[in-house]
């Protein structure tokens, strides 16, 4: 059985140093790369888990949620692509898993230009379908709960469209070329709307700080050699206001960062996997009562190719 380990490992060794890695053998610091242009000639499948854990103020943990969404991306030409989500479920604190079932099914189109959109709609995704959303037992969802399914979709997009595609103007991926290149996005400072219908009220928003990107290596991903690339979003904060019900008005301010590395497929340029890291410090005052909340929240997320 020793044996047969070893031989299993040098296999491995040989493999990957003959057959993965030719083009960088000889000298990987001045290898230049090219993330800019992704290819649009195959469908994928991506699956994300996002954990969200809350903190009392003596640092216990106060709850944990689980929110899994099942996208498949279908390319149209070279600038859209049609993404249709399969399942969305989430898992509660009692660990019981709910499903929602008015977005299975759901597909929209995504281009590069909804990047740069100037209206309401974040990465142009609809609100419509996070109004008055229903688990899979028919019960309404609150309002927080409909923006987290909400956002899982705009984290999905800003990994994998943002900081891993070319931009429309600005530093971006296609900035960087050698192993230890750093540039700060285009999306840096950036302050999107993040009203949500009749749940997230218009004036409610979240402001990047100096978002950072950085090649730092290359590495394997289910047998793809991919760019190993760092992003870091630097001192972001948000204000949201919400009226989930009449004369109940609730303003939530708060500071972020989140951070992260995007494993890129060097063939096709798109994402193979991503993770995210957020810590979220907030103050809710609910003006009829008078009342102030302190708030910390850690995001853990994980994106992963599952063709």
């Amino acid at each position: 059985m020793k044996n047969h380990f070893v031989k299993v490992v040098l296999l491995f060794v040989f493999l990957f140093t003959n057959k993965i890695l030719p083009q960088f053998a000889s000298d990987l610091s001045s290898h230049e790369f090219n993330l800019a242009k992704r290819s649009f000639d195959k469908t994928h499948s991506y699956e994300m888990k996002t954990t969200v854990i809350v903190y009392a103020p003596d640092g216990t943990r106060k709850g944990r949620e689980i929110f899994i969404l099942n996208l498949r991306a279908e390319p149209v030409d070279g600038k859209r692509t049609k993404y249709t989500c399969e399942k969305f479920v989430y898992v509660n604190g009692d660990k019981i898993e709910k499903s929602i079932p008015s977005l299975s099914g759901w597909a929209y189109e995504f281009s590069i230009d909804n990047v740069n959109r100037s209206d309401s709609l974040v990465l142009g995704i609809s609100h419509e379908p996070f109004e008055k959303l229903k688990d899979s037992d028919g019960n309404l969802l609150p309002a927080d709960k409909s923006y987290f399914i909400y956002n899982s979709f705009i984290d999905f997009h800003a990994i994998c469209d943002v900081f891993a595609r070319e931009t429309n103007g600005g530093n971006g991926i296609g900035n960087l070329k050698k192993i230890g290149d750093k540039i700060i996005h285009a999306a840096s400072n950036s302050k999107p709307a993040i009203n949500l219908g009749s749940n997230v009220k218009e004036g409610s928003y979240f402001q990047n700080g100096e978002v950072t990107l950085t090649l730092k290596g290359v590495g394997v991903v289910d047998k793809k050699l991919c760019a190993l690339v760092e992003y870091d979003s630097g001192e972001s904060s948000f204000n949201m206001q919400m009226e989930p019900m009449p004369n109940f008005a609730i303003d939530t301010k708060g500071g972020s960062h989140y951070f992260g590395d995007i494993y890129v497929d060097l063939e096709t340029n798109w994402v193979a996997k991503a993770d995210l890291s957020e810590f979220v410090v907030s103050e809710t005052q609910i003006h009829s009562m008078k009342t102030k909340i302190s708030t910390s929240v850690e995001r853990q997320l994980i994106i992963e190719m599952i063709e």
